[in-house]
């Protein structure tokens, strides 16, 4: 009887190799792909899922529309009221750095507006060696320039009118060099904690 040839299985070549090595890579990397999407979606609705629990109670749930309406109008006349408190609300003003002190223009921004101006801007002035403060009418309205040179008490021949309807200011002050001779800074030392 002859003998039977084992038939030996054919050799995989080297790219086949190759290749079931790279798909067996990509399919762990597609898997923890998914599974992190999946942990993402899941922590997702459990948090939409709680954060609407909170929000269902029975305080915000049955307010009715007069209620609703009773409490906006008392928000907005406690809004005009505090509009009213200011004594200037209409006065808009920027406050430059024309002397290279850093934070200063930030202390007289928070002394303006304790004196009841709305400070719109507080940046650096186009340049450092500005050498008197100066307060820019920028509206055509003397009077509010006036009104922020009274209250850092500046001398009105550093008041000048240069409008300009671009910057939609009313008042541009550049504080210069002589900022320590001011009484309004004086006080906002004497303010400031040591």
């Amino acid at each position: 009887m002859p003998r039977r040839r084992r038939r030996r299985a054919p050799k995989r070549s080297k790219r086949k190799k190759s290749a079931d090595k790279k798909q067996t890579a990509s399919s762990w990397a597609i898997n923890f792909v998914i599974g992190s999407l999946v942990v993402v979606v899941l922590g997702f609705a459990f948090s939409t899922v709680n954060r609407f629990q909170r929000n269902q109670s029975p305080s915000s749930m049955d307010l009715s529309l007069e209620e609703s309406i009773r409490n906006y109008d008392q928000e907005k006349s406690i809004a005009a009221e505090l509009y009213k408190q200011k004594a200037y609300p209409d006065v808009w003003v920027e406050i430059l750095n024309g002397n290279g002190v850093s934070g200063l223009a930030s202390k007289f921004t928070e002394y303006l507006r304790d004196a009841g101006f709305d400070v719109q801007r507080t940046e650096n002035a186009d340049r450092f060696n500005y050498e008197h403060t100066m307060v820019i009418d920028r509206s055509k309205n003397p009077e509010k320039a006036q009104a922020v040179a009274k209250a850092l008490n500046i001398d009105s021949q550093y008041v000048q009118s240069e409008p300009n309807k671009s910057l939609h200011l009313d008042v541009t002050v550049i504080l210069g060099k002589d900022y320590r001779q001011l009484p309004a800074y004086k006080e906002i030392q004497s303010q400031s904690i040591p």
